[in-house]
């Protein structure tokens, strides 16, 4: 279901909106990584795969950036600390194709609201090597954090209430049908940020 046939959705971001935002990402982001090697990119499953691809996109043909950039996939459902409340779990493949040991990850994910997935996502990480360093990119930062997880760039910062739900939808074959909702939660923890609706 589209978020804006849900009764009470509130139409935040249009198309044109996150597009200027992931462009303002991609500068910040090469003003920070310029010359630095080893570097990828890895998105979380599910959302923050999709931005880490345009990302990607934007900060290899970025002009300030001159080494290559990996990409990668994460999935860190086994890792999280409500699996116990969850019913049954999506898994989604975990694709990196090289060496997190020593290398600068751009850690992405499209929300962040109480930091659960972020540390899930750390930790699935570094069962994989220990990286140089890891910075933490998020298109919307909606506030409601119950862990000490702060994100190093923002896209924009959406506050809401606990029983309401960011919804980004970023089409992988057409960027003019992205957007941004705010809807209302139903049935499940209103903390979580990706739980099912």
């Amino acid at each position: 279901m589209n978020p804006s046939d849900l009764p009470g959705s509130q139409h935040v971001l249009s198309a044109s909106g996150i597009e200027t935002l992931i462009v303002d990402l991609a500068d910040r982001i090469a003003d920070t990584v310029s010359g630095l090697s080893p570097l990828a990119v890895v998105g979380i499953h599910r959302g923050g795969v999709h931005l880490g691809r345009r990302l990607h996109h934007r900060l290899l043909t970025h002009p300030s950036i001159t080494s290559d950039i990996a990409f990668g996939t994460l999935d860190a459902s086994f890792n999280r600390d409500d699996l116990g409340f969850r019913g049954s779990i999506e898994v989604f493949p975990t694709e990196i194709n090289f060496d997190i040991e020593g290398n600068h990850i751009l850690l992405v994910d499209d929300v962040i609201s109480s930091g659960r997935t972020i540390r899930a996502a750390l930790n699935s990480l570094i069962q994989l090597g220990r990286p140089e360093w890891v910075k933490l990119v998020v298109l919307v930062d909606r506030g409601c954090r119950q862990l000490p997880i702060q994100p190093d760039f923002t896209g924009r910062q959406i506050p809401a209430k606990t029983d309401e739900k960011i919804r980004v939808q970023l089409d992988p074959d057409d960027s003019s049908k992205d957007s941004i909702f705010l809807v209302a939660r139903k049935g499940h923890d209103a903390a979580g940020e990706d739980l099912p609706q």
